[in-house]
C-alpha cells in the first residue's frame, strides 16, 4: 500500500483502521501515519523505494562516470516548472549560491542491495517545507509521510485555516517544527509526482 493510500484510510476509518469511532473520538489527532507501523522499521515500511542507484552517474565539473563506493554531492537547481539535478565529484564540488538544495551521495557497490538516502530526503524536504508553489507542496508532502516512517518526524497534531489543513511536525530530537499543507493528489497525479522522486532522488513514494 502507497503512503497517500494509507494516509487516506487513517484519516477516513481512524489510527490503523481501527474504526470511525476512534476516528471521531479523536478528531484531528488521527490524521497521519499509524504510529505502530511506523514504529516497525522494517525496509519494507520505510516509505521510499530506491528504483534506481546512481550506477553511470557522472561528475557535472568534469564528466568522469563515479566510481563504485565512490562519495559525491548531488544539488538540486530550480528550474521554474521542475527541478535539474546535478552531480559532482569531489574534486568539482563548490558550494553554489542558487542551488534549491544539496546532499551527499554514494555511487553503490557492485552487487550491493540499493537504500534510499535519508539525508537526500530531509535535504529536499526542509527546502520544500517553505515553498509556496502547489506542486511542491505535494511533493513535502509525500516526503513528510516519509519522515514519519523513518522516525525523523513525529506529528504534533494537525490545524485548520478554513478548508485547508496542515499536519504539525516535530524533527527528532531537536524539536523543530514544520507545518505541511495536507494536498489534494488525485489517483492519476501518483506516477508523476513518482517519477519526480526517482529522477531527483534515485527513491520514490
Amino acid at each position: 500500500m502507497s503512503l497517500v493510500a494509507e494516509y487516506k484510510i487513517t484519516r477516513t476509518t481512524g489510527t490503523c483502521g481501527q474504526g470511525t469511532d476512534q476516528a471521531a473520538a479523536g478528531g484531528g489527532s488521527n490524521v497521519g501515519l499509524c504510529p505502530e507501523r511506523a514504529a516497525e522499521g522494517s525496509e519494507s515500511n520505510v516509505g521510499l523505494r530506491p528504483e534506481r542507484a546512481a550506477e553511470g552517474r557522472e561528475s557535472k565539473g568534469c564528466g568522469r562516470t563515479f566510481a563504485e563506493g565512490e562519495e559525491f554531492t548531488t544539488a538540486l537547481f530550480d528550474g521554474g516548472e521542475t527541478f535539474e539535478r546535478r552531480d559532482f565529484c569531489a574534486a568539482c564540488w563548490k558550494e553554489p549560491q542558487d542551488a534549491y538544495s544539496y546532499w551527499r551521495s554514494r555511487a553503490p557497490k557492485k552487487g550491493e542491495k540499493k537504500r534510499e538516502n535519508p539525508m537526500a530526503v530531509w535535504s529536499f524536504f526542509e527546502s520544500l517545507a517553505g515553498d509556496a508553489d502547489p506542486q511542491r507542496k505535494k511533493l513535502a508532502f509525500l516526503l513528510s509521510l516519509t519522515l514519519q516512517r523513518k522516525r525523523i518526524l513525529k506529528m504534533a497534531g494537525t490545524r485548520r485555516e478554513g478548508a485547508r489543513e496542515f499536519l504539525e511536525l516535530e524533527k527528532r530530537p531537536d524539536g523543530t517544527r514544520y507545518s505541511v499543507e495536507v494536498p489534494d493528489i488525485k489517483d492519476e497525479e501518483m506516477a508523476a509526482l513518482r517519477e519526480e522522486l526517482v529522477r531527483l532522488l534515485d527513491s520514490a513514494v
